[in-house]
């Protein structure tokens, strides 16, 4: 998967971070 080498780490970060609050509520 290439997806972590054309977006940028921080993305990634913050896309797991909404998830995971998403996901509590």
């Amino acid at each position: 998967m290439g997806l972590e080498e054309k977006l940028p780490s921080g993305f990634l970060l913050t896309t797991v971070e909404k998830l995971a609050g998403y996901m509590r509520k």
